[in-house]
């Protein structure tokens, strides 16, 4: 018998002992949603006699599924070895490996990426600037038009125009296919296909996990989504867990609405909710509640510190009509207590805008610590073409000065 049942709130403990049949959990931010999981894992194995080896366990990390694996064996000890802890793409690739043979040897490199590209960019005769930019977002714009399953003919490329997309992408796959390379999309789109084409194989993996439990469900996209159901056996037995308010992928084809989704797909579903923040001052999560409730598509969710109010300061809430404004506004902040520069941070949401933030308080003489590689617009190709002209304007009409 288990004796973890005493660490968990009563909504944390309706999850840990969620058994048969489909769930979402719900989890708000700093609800200890992996204690929940963890604690599944154990109430499965220890009090339910469920075979670790039935059990698959995805996150979208490798390192959170180490994590994940960690944290299982210091609850279980070796039990946990047995179960499947991994991601998407490791799951997918072990589906293709029992079926194709194919392994890590066949997952192309960055590097042979851009020399395959190249080559049928040049063959092709296609103008380009700035090669390694223009390749990286040529191979990305690949990405996206896999991971979104588009059209060829109705997808609008922005690195080339459409005609030349889709002979380059028809010329790229083929290569591919010659060497019997795949790239991390192919890894999901090829398992996808094989379970519609060959329904045994479908089977096989379906009998193999009988329960299914997946982390930070909120940033799954849609083929992901239709390649899982359909590894789901007879008893659904999947169990999921995100926050949809907290999905940030959208970019790489992640559907939060998705979330809301799953309880149609799966109408006998258990809907829990983790309610209780262990992490951050009631201050941080009523202004944080107050901005998340503009979402719209959304998973209704009351959250709620489970922390004394310890702060006596409180959270600010603008909006900005452009970024000019905001690092005016943010700038006089800074300079009202400018003697305690090194008690204050500046937290943003990209690396690029790190960038942007650091460089714009640096020509406002604020001194800057930046954690980010601070990116120089003075090395960008239209910054080195600007200055080009107007060397030659001075009369400077060198090699040197045009290359």
């Amino acid at each position: 018998m288990n004796n973890t049942c005493n660490q968990f709130n009563a909504e944390q403990e309706l999850a840990r002992t969620h058994l048969k049949g489909p769930a979402l959990v719900l989890a708000g931010p700093g609800s200890g949603k992996t204690r929940v999981i963890t604690g599944r894992l154990a109430y499965l194995i220890e009090d339910s006699a469920v075979s670790p080896s039935s059990i698959l366990t995805i996150t979208f990390t490798k390192a959170a599924a180490e994590e994940m694996k960690e944290r299982s064996r210091k609850l279980i000890g070796n039990s946990a070895s047995a179960v499947y802890f991994g991601t998407f793409h490791s799951l997918f690739l072990s589906i293709l490996r029992h079926t194709y043979r194919f392994g890590p040897e066949n997952i192309i490199n960055s590097r042979t990426q851009f020399e395959i590209s190249k080559e049928i960019i040049e063959s092709e005769k296609i103008e380009i600037r700035d090669s390694d930019r223009f390749y990286a977002d040529l191979l990305s714009e690949v990405s996206r038009f896999k991971t979104f399953r588009r059209n060829e003919e109705e997808f609008n490329s922005s690195a080339l125009d459409n005609e030349s997309f889709r002979k380059f992408y028809k010329r790229y796959s083929e290569r591919l296919n010659s060497l019997r390379l795949i790239d991390f999309d192919d890894m999901i789109m090829r398992a996808n296909r094989l379970f519609k084409e060959r329904d045994s194989v479908r089977r096989s993996w379906a009998e193999k996990f009988e329960y299914i439990m997946i982390d930070e469900f909120q940033d799954i996209d849609s083929v992901q989504y239709e390649t899982i159901k359909m590894l789901c056996g007879d008893d659904k037995n999947i169990f999921v867990v995100g926050d949809d308010d907290q999905s940030i992928y959208g970019f790489r084809g992640a559907e939060p609405s998705i979330m809301k989704s799953f309880l149609e797909d799966f109408p006998n579903a258990r809907l829990i909710r983790l309610s209780q923040n262990y992490r951050s001052d009631p201050a941080i999560v009523e202004a944080a509640s107050v901005v998340i409730s503009e979402n719209i598509e959304r998973l209704e969710k009351n959250i709620i510190s489970a922390r004394e109010r310890k702060s006596s300061g409180s959270v600010d809430l603008r909006s900005f009509k452009d970024h000019n404004e905001e690092i005016k506004i943010l700038t006089e902040e800074i300079l009202k207590g400018k003697e305690n520069y090194r008690d204050m941070a500046v937290i943003v949401r990209t690396n690029a805008l790190s960038s942007y933030f650091a460089s714009e308080l640096m020509m406002r003489d604020i001194p800057v610590i930046c954690r980010e590689k601070i990116s120089d617009i003075y090395n960008h190709f239209i910054a080195k073409d600007i200055f080009t002209y107007l060397t030659l304007s001075q009369g400077d009409k060198s090699r040197a000065a045009i290359y």
